[in-house]
């Protein structure tokens, strides 16, 4: 019966073709065909069974090879034990490749094969990628990077695999533009015993050819840095090639530069500038692999096409983030969490009989992802919303009070409010009784502020009531951006309330920037920086107030105030915020 356990015959077991780990034969297996021949197998495998009547090992293929070892020895047809399943092919894979991929003990040519086999199984899902990073707790970006080795030459990629070539050697191949410069690169890896940091500099010395360059070359005809002009003088010289890639980087640059917006790559992908190849290591290219950039991207310096140096796009890399992690995260992995947690969950309950079977390894690989799982951050912080409209009540209600007539009616609510906060203080009112009514009305208004404002933390919504009822005070036009609360942000929240107040469309914002930071993406400058560019810009950033200060923490008849003075019909503050953006 399917989920229990049971004792297959090691014949009667056939291996999986899709494991990305190859089996080499160690140490650690010898130890364990010594461990089988001795007790046999002991941690069940998970298997599926197939239409020929046998059984495919879908978690545990180790074991069965050291079962099928001590068979062939000993003649006996070794029995395992073997928790069943009925898995589609997708589902065992899934099983298969999920579990191998929590395993500590997967090179990183094995890991980056199985990111490839899992997306190539999954081609034509958008969501694939995002599946992938959100089960396995690694970065799209890291998995993109990985993949794309894969696409080196051959040799490369074999040598890779041998462990004849390290992760760094195979990185900054990637940055050499076609595959021709790559073998001669690989050959002078081992030719010369070059080191990753050797390497680096001889990609850096790699002529490029003269006839593919844009700039004009009429001053180059006479340069001796030309080999066309050495060819007079040396008759072995290889002809059209540039001696100083250097110099013929700068031309290149200020060239494609000065034409990128007549340029096809700026029309087709609408990135707003390039990267050549050689100058961005694998691990920081950060491909958007969604048709539509976010809305950030659009006007971000560091939203660029990865080019090679002849001015061709480098596949993958069309379009691709080469600022901060943290902003890219935000925006292509973050967002997309809440849709892949489903996924984690189906692929949780599909791994179910491979952890059972598997015993340790697939715990522990389990543990390990779920602590990476985060949970859902309150994008409203309460605590900090209060404490910034106290910080503004401090002096917004004092000025406002010193302005009550002490004959309105607006008089006898305030002192009406501080008796319902703190009535205990008018129990014994015989002190007051020989005031005159001037003097008593006054000692009310300045009672009423005194109460009001040391009110503690907990009725800082009596304050919200008060401010917003009784005395008129606006907090969504009169409440204004200002230091301490942008110190209290993290980057990415200053980039955010930037983005939902319109600041960053703001023309004095905007040309601050560009002027002071133009080849930078907002997530690319400090928080100080981002500080400074809305509060030293000269913008009206009046009526432009965050969310949380508006909302978060504050009651309900707060919000929702506006009834004037004069008995004016309560209104939403929401169509404010609309009518600012």
């Amino acid at each position: 019966m399917e989920g229990e356990l049971q004792v297959i015959p090691t014949s009667q077991l056939v291996l999986n073709s899709y494991n990305a780990r190859r089996f080499k034969p160690n140490a650690a297996f010898t130890e364990l065909v010594a461990s089988v021949r001795q007790k046999g197998v002991i941690t069940p495998i998970l298997a599926r069974p197939l239409d020929t009547g046998k059984y495919e090992v879908v978690a545990g293929e180790r074991r069965t090879r050291a079962a099928q070892i001590v068979s062939e020895e000993t003649g006996d047809d070794l029995g395992i034990p073997s928790f069943i399943k009925n898995l589609s092919d997708d589902e065992a894979w899934e099983c298969m490749g999920i579990e191998n991929l929590l395993r500590e003990d997967l090179s990183v040519f094995e890991q980056s094969q199985s990111f490839k086999d899992y997306l190539d199984r999954h081609e034509g899902n958008p969501e694939a990628l995002t599946e992938l990073s959100y089960r396995t707790g690694i970065s799209s970006a890291v998995i993109q990077s990985r993949v794309a080795l894969l696409s080196l030459p051959k040799p490369v990629v074999e040598s890779w695999e041998k462990g004849e070539l390290s992760l760094g050697h195979v990185e900054e191949l990637t940055r050499i533009e076609d595959e021709k410069g790559i073998l001669a690169a690989y050959t002078a890896i081992f030719k010369d015993n070059l080191s990753v940091v050797a390497l680096k500099d001889y990609i850096k010395k790699l002529s490029p050819d003269l006839n593919l360059a844009f700039f004009p070359k009429a001053q180059c005809d006479t340069c001796l840095s030309n080999t066309a002009t050495q060819c007079s003088l040396f008759p072995d010289s290889d002809g059209s090639k540039c001696l100083n890639p250097a110099c013929f980087e700068a031309k290149q640059t200020e060239f494609i530069t000065s034409n990128w917006e007549r340029s096809k790559l700026r029309a087709n992908y609408k990135t707003n500038g390039f990267k050549f190849q050689h100058n961005v290591p694998a691990a920081q290219r950060r491909a958007l692999s969604s048709d539509t950039p976010a809305e950030r991207c659009l006007d971000c310096p560091e939203f660029v096409s990865i080019i090679t140096l002849v001015g061709k796009a480098v596949k993958g890399f069309e379009k691709c983030c080469v600022g901060v992690q943290t902003c890219y995260s935000d925006l292509y992995e973050q967002k997309k969490k809440a849709g892949a947690s489903k996924a984690k969950a189906e692929g949780a309950e599909e791994g179910k009989g491979a952890q059972t079977a598997s015993a340790t390894p697939a715990a522990k690989g389990d543990k390990k992802a779920t602590a990476k799982e985060a949970k859902p951050k309150d994008e409203l912080n309460k605590n900090r919303a209060q404490t910034h409209r106290e910080a503004f009540y401090k002096e917004a209600i004092p000025a406002a009070i010193s302005k009550v007539d002490p004959e309105s009616v607006t008089m006898l609510r305030l002192a009406l409010a501080a008796i319902m906060i703190l009535d205990h203080d008018f129990r014994s009112a015989s002190s007051l009784t020989e005031e005159s009514i001037e003097s008593l009305q006054r000692k009310i208004i300045q009672k009423a502020e005194k109460v009001i404002m040391s009110s503690a933390s907990s009725n800082a919504s009596s304050r919200d009531e008060v401010a917003a009822h009784i005395l008129g005070i606006d907090l969504s036009r009169e409440w204004k951006l200002n230091d301490a609360y942008l110190k209290d942000l993290t980057k990415i929240e200053t980039v955010k309330v930037g983005e939902d107040l319109g600041l960053w469309d703001l023309p004095e914002i905007a040309t601050k920037k560009a002027e002071k930071y133009k080849k930078k993406g907002l997530m690319s400058l400090k928080n100080g920086e981002l500080s400074e560019l809305i509060l030293k810009s000269g913008a009206d950033l009046s009526g432009r107030v965050p969310k949380e200060i508006l909302v978060a923490g504050r009651s309900s008849g707060a919000v929702k105030a506006g009834a004037s003075e004069n008995g004016g019909e309560a209104k939403s503050i929401e169509p404010t915020i609309l009518e600012m953006n």
